[in-house]
This record gives structure tokens, C-alpha cells and sequence, in this order.
């Protein structure tokens, strides 16, 4: 990851991480980065998580909190 990459990455992640809000933002962020950025050295388990999490919220409308707090 480049420096300038890496600053935004800690910056989005920062302001994700900030707004304290329910629907919890933050792990589609994270979801959409891992996926965007797999490579070989991906675990398959973390790219699985990545696009199992933006089909549900993009395709199905659930949100990440209501998995969070239901276990």
C-alpha cells in the first residue's frame, strides 16, 4: 500500500469509526476495501466475509448491526 493509500485508508476508516452510528458504516468499508484489494495473499475466508457482507446489504438490504448484536 502506498503512503498517500495508507493515509486515506486511516482517514476513512477514522471517520467511519467516528460517527458511532447504528447501521455501523465502517464494516462495509472495510468489506469493500478487502474486495477491491484481494490478491493472491488474500485469505479466502476474509474474501468471503468481504463479498457475503456487501451482498447482503447491497442485494438484500441487511445491515451489519443487526448481525452484530443478534449473537
Amino acid at each position: 500500500m502506498s503512503n498517500n493509500t495508507q493515509e486515506k485508508y486511516y482517514e476513512l476508516s477514522y471517520y467511519t469509526l467516528s460517527l458511532g452510528d447504528a447501521a455501523f458504516i465502517h464494516q462495509y468499508f472495510v468489506d469493500a476495501y478487502t474486495a477491491q484489494n484481494a490478491s493472491v495473499g488474500t485469505r479466502a475466508i476474509a474474501l468471503t466475509f468481504a463479498l457475503a457482507g456487501l451482498y447482503l446489504y447491497i442485494e438484500k438490504g441487511y445491515m451489519a448491526a443487526r448481525f452484530s448484536y443478534s449473537m
